[in-house]
């Protein structure tokens, strides 16, 4: 139960190399935990992690979706990126 958040097990799922254990706390919310450790259904485990390992979604969007997402904000970037090097091979001839 040690940890810098405390959280009660709901479901787990061997997934071949990895624990996908799904958890409460106190407030309700859902945690996916990756794990190579084995945890209890209905025990409360303690969660400590860096603030890199943290990654948060969007209520009911699944990872496809976040995924799809990400995808339109990289293909915005890049266009832009396209603009910016127009205009500076602009500048550059004249």
């Amino acid at each position: 139960e040690e940890g810098k958040l405390q959280v009660k097990v709901d479901t787990q799922l061997f997934r071949g190399v990895h624990y996908e254990i799904i958890a409460y706390d106190d407030l309700g919310n859902e945690w996916m935990i990756h794990s190579t450790r084995k945890a209890i259904v209905g025990e409360v485990i303690g969660l400590d992690f860096e603030p890199e390992d943290i990654h948060v979604m969007r209520l009911n969007e699944t990872e496809e979706e976040f995924d799809a997402r990400i995808e339109e904000y990289v293909e915005v970037e890049e266009q832009e990126a396209g603009l910016i090097n127009a205009i500076e091979e602009e500048r550059d001839e004249e």
